[in-house]
């Protein structure tokens, strides 16, 4: 009968259990049975658990049962939808949510399913949301944006989505905590754009559910303490009350924190840079310690990279992770594990003297070397700085670095300043010794530096289309970089930024986007350095060299002195760069500027920095009867502040007086004594060598 069918499908133990049931009475099921079956199907479905080690065909096959029967289920709750009220609603639309990777194609372009949730939204919100507000409770509303926000649909529904914010917000003393946490995350993990109505009253929603779960912070569990700190992670929304009131739980209830409970919280704390307390951190710690062969590899890496960003990494804990990676024979983790976890030796200074760092990151090494193809040009910068900064030289990298040369446009200049400073790191840009992989490596990073100043996107085996630069390409490169004029940030701010980067180059962070100039500016920031870590190398092309050039003599007039300096290194890096006008006319333009200048307010890094350029251009004559004045001014602004300059620095004046044949007694004196003093080597060759800074 009608209870004994509902009683066999919400006990049914195993999927074909259930299967067998809906082929034998699905024809008799109700809005109810439909329900009931959608609700049971996330439990009894289990996705292979991250890192687990199922080939393609293993994968596919424990898929297609389950979502067999999950579209014949969707089918039958298609023709219910005249007969559900919210509580069926809701379990369908979460169900549907949980189960979205047995859909087919992607969820939220589904058209069966949008066209069912559509059908379901519209009942409950008929006649001014009268079903919503009759027959729907907190439990029912949760399930609903739970549900919509797995399955991408959101947006979508952005006019049910806002019904619903004003339910909740109207009512959060009806809720739950556990509720008002579930709430919290399906509107963060919406993602809603602020352009939308639905972001605002999603904004509206949350502060009451703040304020509702501070007054009820007894009531906080575990899992709805990780979903609250879920969604202030994902919103950005750093609520000091909230927080501290889920922290503060969270440490009373600490025995009962499962390592996944662990990890998502310290992940969270993290993001947000909230930091709970020594109590608190020292407390979770230990307990994740003490249950770390429980943590999967997501989790390790959310819980390393949460700790990492509070400054809070412990010790005991980085040796026990590094020592349980090492003595595995294969280890299954993601490539954005691989980096969380890496990050977090990283951080720490002199780890591989103290951790089996080498033996980790070969283990983890093997394990990414058959995913290579698959990962995403951010994933594969990060390993490349995180390998380079452990370091070891794995036969992953060369890997990487071939497939970076394959996919060179994917990457953006920032990701190619990071992978070429990291080349440096590991020795790869020694030209003695260097495999076939990096030359392709470089030459890569030389196309698409020329594509990017060209502001044309050619493909990636097109070298022979950038032979000449037309003039419709020149009028193009003039108008794009016309829009960062006045945007390049000065030099203090440019400094803190390339720290910044150096910083935090590991991780991926979401930040406000800047403006289309400023971004043009940032862009033009890049490029110079790509063009710098090029030619410290001899990998800039003639080129190349040009149109960086070309584009910053239209931008000379905004350049603060740190970048002018990086920018003509890079130009003068070749060895034919008497041939090139683009180059020629922008050193004239920039000894110009410079001997208008005040030369004494330059740091004594910028000032040896611009005497291997300048020293390269006299030895060309390329600067007719200004450069010797000019090299002899900074020679006179270095003199008092050569004490300051470090070996490579003093190496680069040195080298400098050595090949223009413009000579300065007294800083050839003091330099002398410096060396001799700090035991250092200077420069006795003319050849020009290929020195940075």
């Amino acid at each position: 009968n009608y209870v004994q069918l509902l009683q066999h499908i919400t006990r049914a133990r195993d999927i074909k259990t259930l299967d067998r049931l809906v082929r034998d009475y699905g024809p008799k099921f109700d809005a109810v049975h439909v329900a009931a079956a959608l609700s049971v199907m996330p439990k009894l479905h289990n996705p292979p658990a991250p890192g687990a080690r199922l080939t393609v065909q293993q994968s596919r096959q424990k898929k297609e049962v389950p979502a067999k029967l999950l579209q014949r289920l969707q089918e039958l709750a298609s023709t219910q939808v005249p007969r559900m009220f919210p509580r069926e609603a809701a379990c369908v639309t979460w169900a549907l949510g949980r189960c979205r990777s047995l859909l087919p194609g992607a969820s939220g372009h589904n058209p069966a399913t949008k066209q069912l949730i559509r059908s379901l939204m519209q009942r409950l919100t008929k006649d001014n949301n009268r079903m919503l507000y009759q027959a729907a409770g907190g439990a029912e509303v949760a399930k609903l944006l739970h549900g919509l926000a797995r399955l991408k649909l959101g947006l979508l529904m952005q006019g049910t989505v806002q019904q619903l914010c004003g339910f909740v917000a109207k009512r959060p003393q009806q809720l739950h905590v556990k509720e008002l946490a579930a709430v919290a995350w399906g509107l963060a993990k919406m993602q809603l754009p602020p352009t939308v109505a639905a972001s605002a009253a999603a904004g509206d929603t949350f502060e009451a559910i703040s304020r509702q779960v501070v007054a009820q912070k007894l009531y906080l569990r575990p899992a709805a303490m990780c979903s609250l700190a879920t969604a202030c992670a994902r919103l950005g929304r750093k609520d000091e009350q909230l927080l501290a009131a889920v922290a503060e739980e969270a440490f009373e209830q600490i025995k009962d924190l499962r390592p996944g409970h662990l990890a998502v919280l310290m992940w969270a704390f993290g993001r947000l840079q909230y930091n709970p307390g020594q109590t608190f951190v020292g407390a979770a710690t230990a307990a994740a310690n003490s249950q770390l062969d429980a943590l999967n590899s997501v989790q390790l890496g959310m819980l390393l990279n949460g700790l990492r960003q509070l400054g809070a990494l412990d010790q005991q804990l980085l040796a026990d992770v590094a020592a349980g990676i090492s003595k595995e024979q294969e280890v299954a983790l993601g490539p954005q594990d691989a980096v969380r976890i890496l990050a977090a030796f990283v951080a720490q200074k002199h780890a591989g003297a103290v951790w089996d760092v080498e033996g980790m990151a070969a283990r983890i090494g093997d394990a990414m070397n058959k995913r290579v193809a698959s990962m995403s040009v951010g994933q594969i910068a990060n390993l490349l700085v995180c390998y380079s900064k452990v370091p070891s030289h794995h036969p992953l990298l060369l890997r990487m670095l071939e497939e970076a040369s394959m996919r060179s446009s994917a990457f953006s200049l920032d990701q190619w300043v990071r992978m070429l400073q990291s080349c440096e790191r590991l020795g790869y840009s020694d030209p003695a010794a260097r495999d076939s992989r990096v030359v392709d490596f470089y030459a890569a990073a030389d196309q698409h530096l020329q594509r990017h100043l060209l502001g044309a996107v050619m493909p990636d085996n097109a070298a022979a289309g950038a032979a000449q630069k037309t003039s419709q390409q020149r009028r193009q490169q003039q108008n794009w970089w016309r829009k960062a004029l006045n945007f390049l940030q000065d030099d203090q701010q440019q400094q803190s930024r390339q720290e910044k980067v150096e910083q935090h180059d590991i991780i991926h962070q979401q930040e406000q986007q800047p403006d289309s100039r400023q971004r043009h500016s940032l862009q033009f920031a890049a490029a110079i350095d790509v063009g710098v870590l090029l030619g410290r190398h001899k990998a800039l092309s003639d080129k190349s060299a040009e149109y960086l050039a070309d584009a910053g003599s239209k931008m000379l007039q905004q350049l603060q002195p740190r970048k002018l300096m990086f920018l003509l290194t890079a130009v003068t890096s070749g060895d034919r760069i008497a041939t090139l006008e683009d180059v020629r006319k922008l050193l004239v333009e920039a000894a110009a500027r410079l001997q208008q200048e005040d030369l004494s307010q330059l740091s004594h890094t910028v000032l040896a920095g611009l005497t291997k350029p300048l020293g390269h251009a006299v030895a060309r004559s390329m600067l007719a009867s200004s450069g010797e004045p000019l090299l002899q001014q900074v020679y006179q602004q270095l003199l008092p502040v050569l004490d300051e300059c470090s070996e490579q620095q003093l190496q680069l004046v040195w080298d400098s007086m050595l090949r223009s044949g413009v000579q300065h007694e007294g800083l050839k004196e003091k330099a002398d004594a410096i060396a001799a003093r700090e035991g250092w080597q200077l420069p006795q060759d003319r050849g020009w060598g290929p020195l940075g800074i």
